[in-house]
């Protein structure tokens, strides 16, 4: 059996459920299924760049790249007031990933966003910028494990109801913010979220590894070895 998330009860998760007593259970993000550039890019990764990368999953089922864009837009709106919320002051750019699958994709391709956002569909080397990241906004799904693996910090959002108790989970971890569940997010706190960052964007947390992106090989070498004995 197979569960790759870093759940908080991961020793006794499974302790009441019935699972044969001979059961093998490989269990937490040593065993995360990740791509093999995961883990080629944590044993020798890039060098950082000042750049904010935002995933939501590949559907984004409760918005959050458009609140995102809607929160950058209203900054660049209110530069005139304030000089320090300038987003081209702003010590960091910001790539926003809408995926694939997004209802909203297209019109947020279109959207004219301020001087140092971009905002695309998809990315060929996904991995490979989010290693150059030095902060991401993401949900707590497969994609939290990879940033980790990374060691890149994020603001984290639950986007299904099977993210909850993860994200509850690792929002009381280093490195991490939390700004609730998706259908309760507002514009309002990614802006917020934002100035944060750019206060603290020199003394961001450090993200401690939870694992180093070779799941898939101990997946494979525990099969081949119940298979061969």
């Amino acid at each position: 059996m197979l569960d790759q998330n870093p759940w908080p009860d991961l020793t006794t998760r499974y302790a009441s459920r019935l699972v044969n007593p001979q059961t093998r259970c490989l269990l937490g993000p040593d065993y995360a299924l990740l791509r093999p550039a995961f883990a080629a890019l944590h044993q020798s990764p890039p060098p950082r760049e000042d750049k904010v990368i935002a995933f939501f999953s590949g559907t984004d089922p409760t918005g959050e790249s458009r609140k995102l864009v809607d929160a950058v837009k209203h900054l660049e709106a209110v530069q005139h007031l304030e000089e320090e919320q300038k987003l081209d002051r702003l010590p960091f750019s910001l790539l926003i990933v809408t995926g694939r699958r997004n209802p909203d994709r297209d019109a947020l391709c279109k959207e004219p966003v301020p001087e140092g956002v971009s905002v695309v569909e998809a990315l060929s080397d996904f991995d490979a910028h989010m290693a150059r990241a030095r902060y991401a906004f993401g949900a707590a799904g497969v994609t939290a494990i990879e940033r980790s693996c990374l060691g890149v910090p994020s603001t984290l959002v639950c986007v299904a109801e099977n993210q909850h108790a993860m994200a509850e989970y690792l929002a009381g971890q280093p490195g991490y913010q939390y700004l609730g569940r998706g259908e309760h997010t507002r514009w309002q706190d990614y802006a917020s979220a934002l100035q944060h960052l750019a206060a603290n964007w020199y003394q961001l947390p450090t993200l401690p590894a939870i694992t180093d992106g070779k799941g898939a090989e101990r997946v494979v070498a525990a099969l081949e070895h119940d298979l061969c004995n």
